[in-house]
């Protein structure tokens, strides 16, 4: 079968003006970026299946400063635009024909050209090379830009994500607390596409208190962490409301290690952008990454 020819919209311009009003859809949108990266070249095929499923728009974005360039010469115009008939022809290669893709080439920064070309998206999807909190150089300045000023999650893969068929969503819990913009919108998904919630919940010793051994301590600090659990459980429980299954666990850990010892290929991590304890590190994260910014309203399909 031939495919669809794909909408192209090609901008070659010096300034770029973000004042204007958001364009009404009468489709969802996942805008995806690409830099011919491995990372976004994962970013691009997850995009694609993620844009198919959910029966979105795919919107292919790369954008270049410089006709020079630093790579021979490669990062111009004309790279930019084969770059991205290139990642369509990646995108359709994933799903085939039932996907409805379009391109947008942009001169100037990045990630500003990705926060406009999303900014009435559903998702904005980047593959990364780096960290996530403060583990290291917070991601690429271009992807760290994107979660800063953004408005929309922003599903981050790393050079180790899997490309698996999702079949679980990870929540987690902060405080004892299963609740924020993050568990909403996991919930929202999980229920659309019926797929079971797995509460991630790590605890630590704390400090000693006086008169307290060492024994007492980690007594104390375990038990207290139960009851979290219980409660943030309990409380996952009441959002989901029987509409999927809900499991949870209670690791003892750093919050970046449990994530990336207990996460797996078909999953899909969900966590809030401002919740430095449950950062994961995108670098040796086997799954993708939902950073939910605070608030969104979750729109979910």
């Amino acid at each position: 079968m031939k495919a669809a020819p794909e909408r192209l919209r090609v901008k070659r311009v010096v300034a770029m003006s973000f004042e204007q009003p958001a364009r009404r859809r009468e489709r969802p949108l996942v805008v995806v970026g690409y830099d011919e990266g491995e990372a976004s070249r994962a970013a691009v095929r997850w995009a694609g299946a993620e844009a198919a499923a959910a029966g979105s728009d795919l919107a292919v974005v790369v954008a270049w400063e410089s006709e020079a360039g630093s790579v021979g010469g490669r990062r111009g115009g004309d790279w930019a635009q084969q770059a991205a008939d290139d990642a369509v022809g990646l995108a359709r290669a994933t799903v085939g024909d039932q996907l409805t893709v379009s391109t947008v080439v942009e001169f100037g920064p990045p990630a500003a050209v990705l926060l406009q070309a999303a900014r009435d998206a559903e998702l904005l999807v980047l593959g990364t090379r780096g960290h996530v909190g403060a583990v290291g150089v917070l991601l690429g300045s271009v992807s760290r830009e994107c979660l800063r000023a953004g408005e929309v999650p922003v599903v981050l893969l790393g050079p180790d994500a899997a490309p698996a068929l999702e079949n679980r969503v990870l929540v987690t819990s902060v405080h004892g607390a299963a609740a924020g913009p993050a568990v909403q919108w996991a919930v929202q998904r999980a229920v659309s596409r019926h797929h079971p919630v797995h509460l991630l919940d790590r605890w630590s010793v704390h400090a000693m208190g006086p008169g307290l051994t060492v024994g007492h301590e980690y007594d104390a600090a375990r038990q207290e962490a139960l009851e979290r659990h219980s409660e943030a459980m309990e409380e996952l429980r009441a959002v989901v409301a029987g509409r999927v299954p809900v499991t949870g666990e209670l690791v003892e850990g750093r919050g970046v290690d449990v994530e990336y010892a207990r996460s797996n290929a078909g999953d899909l991590l969900v966590v809030e952008w401002d919740d430095t304890e449950h950062r994961p590190s995108l670098r040796y994260e086997r799954c993708p990454v939902v950073m939910v910014p605070a608030p969104v309203t979750a729109t979910v399909v």
